[in-house]
């Protein structure tokens, strides 16, 4: 519920007999009959079960540069917060005991599932480790802990001789002489030496997959495998072999002959080309521009208002929509090009919002530690001089920003990196909407994430939270 809107309102879980909730500090879910007219009439019992922070738990974390790194636990987790792995751990071995001895429907999927990951009542992440990265069956011990690991997604094979969790992983922890030191594997590496002065820094730790530093990097060369430019040399064919100083992300090597330069340059495809036009994109074959879902401006490359993949598949109406795929009447209405059906919501909020802040754990974890608090210590609205002066505010007065979703209120920054743009031949507004708002109980009292459309991009799925449209007012 800290999310974008995903359509579950307080009201919703308050109908529920009960609420499992695993988090390491307070949240909006585990209180949501706070935000309820009457708390008396809600009937979940929520159980919270108290998890380790981040910084109090070894493992691999993984950030948006496919950069995979292991860190050791910084400190004990607190009071009596367990890790998720032990939680899990606990919670599997419970509930497999329960359908050993008692049945139940659809037994197989919990008393057939291969789990040999437990060491007491926790998971073993090591394990996980092994089995993400891949090893040889039949020549590895796992209960000895002595194991033939895979270097790689091209030791992996067809005929059941090998297993892999996720072949993209293959190689982060590949050193079997080591298999339980996290240090002695290349998710684990500290070497900061860059020989190609490029920042690729390939003794770092471990990039997915196959730590190569730059996805596509057969690009960088031409057909003959020379780079096009020499200064920013990642491979070279040398006319009999690869010279390569980041790892290679295509295939060199076939039975261990080199293999010549040809023009397989981009491994997400099957193609291994690039593509002027796809037939894999949800929403048609070439990549097309859609404005987000609420928007105040209006679609002048193709004059459709929103994806109609989008459209279609979010608001088929239940009953109405047969098997011809039809859909209801207001999804008609909103592709069609006259944007009739947005000139209310632009009336009632002509203002166009980013979200900058952190997710809700990050701000309720933050709130933990005074350190943090103080250099964050909540949100603010950070908006335009222009915008300012019609709302008739200024930096440190607080506003409320809202619309039929929400409401939240913070704090104003006025600042020149925010500017004013011409919309449909007026002046249009936008503000960002930054941090998260510090409850008084050091629990998450509000997110942005409330005033968002719950809405999904046609590629990828992903919340089409990137712009939508509010109000502010002076608080």
């Amino acid at each position: 519920m800290g999310s974008a809107s995903s359509g579950v309102t307080a009201d919703d879980v308050g109908r529920l007999a009960w609420l499992v909730v695993t988090d390491g500090s307070p949240n909006l879910t585990a209180t949501f009959w706070e935000r309820v007219e009457d708390p008396s009439q809600q009937q979940t019992t929520v159980f919270q079960l108290p998890s380790a922070l981040g910084f109090e738990k070894a493992g691999i974390r993984a950030s948006g540069g496919r950069l995979l790194q292991h860190a050791a636990a910084a400190v004990e987790p607190a009071a009596e917060s367990r890790t998720d792995a032990a939680i899990i751990g606990d919670v599997w071995e419970r509930v497999f005991n329960l359908y050993d001895t008692k049945g139940g429907a659809a037994t197989d999927p919990i008393l057939k599932a291969r789990w040999d990951y437990v060491t007491s009542d926790s998971i073993d992440l090591v394990k996980v480790a092994w089995a993400m990265n891949g090893y040889v069956v039949e020549d590895s011990d796992w209960d000895g802990g002595e194991l033939v690991l895979l270097e790689g997604a091209d030791g992996l094979r067809a005929d059941g001789s090998t297993a892999c969790g996720a072949a993209f992983l293959a190689g982060l922890w590949s050193n079997g002489a080591s298999a339980a030191d996290a240090a002695e594997q290349p998710v684990g590496r500290r070497d900061g030496a860059d020989e190609s002065g490029l920042g690729l820094f390939p003794g770092w730790r471990f990039t997915w997959p196959g730590n190569v530093r730059v996805r596509g990097n057969r690009a960088s060369a031409n057909l003959a495998g020379q780079p096009w430019v020499r200064e920013r040399n990642l491979l070279t064919w040398e006319g009999e072999s690869w010279a390569c100083i980041d790892a290679p992300d295509f295939p060199i090597l076939r039975d261990g002959r080199w293999l010549e330069p040809d023009n397989q340059a981009f491994p997400g495809t099957w193609e291994q080309v690039g593509l002027l036009v796809s037939d894999r994109l949800g929403d048609g074959p070439v990549p097309e521009h859609y404005e987000p879902l609420e928007s105040p401006l209006n679609n002048r490359l193709n004059g459709a208002y929103a994806s109609p993949v989008l459209l279609a598949a979010a608001a088929k109406a239940s009953g109405a929509a047969g098997d011809d795929g039809a859909v209801d009447a207001a999804v008609a209405d909103a592709l069609a090009p006259d944007y009739s059906s947005m000139q209310a919501d632009r009336a009632a909020y002509p203002i166009a919002a980013v979200i900058n802040g952190s997710d809700g754990r990050d701000g309720a974890r933050r709130a933990l530690s005074e350190t943090l608090a103080a250099a964050e210590p909540g949100c603010f609205v950070e908006m335009s001089a222009s915008l300012a002066r019609i709302r008739g505010l200024a930096t440190g007065e607080w506003a409320r920003v809202f619309n039929e979703r929400g409401s939240v209120e913070a704090p104003v920054l006025v600042t020149d990196r925010i500017r004013p743009f011409q919309c449909e031949g007026n002046e249009g507004h936008y503000v960002c909407l930054n941090g998260m708002a510090l409850g008084s109980e050091d629990a998450a009292a509000a997110m942005w994430g409330v005033l968002a459309p719950a809405a999904e991009s046609p590629v990828g799925a992903a919340r089409d939270v990137k712009g939508f449209l509010v109000d502010i007012e002076k608080a």
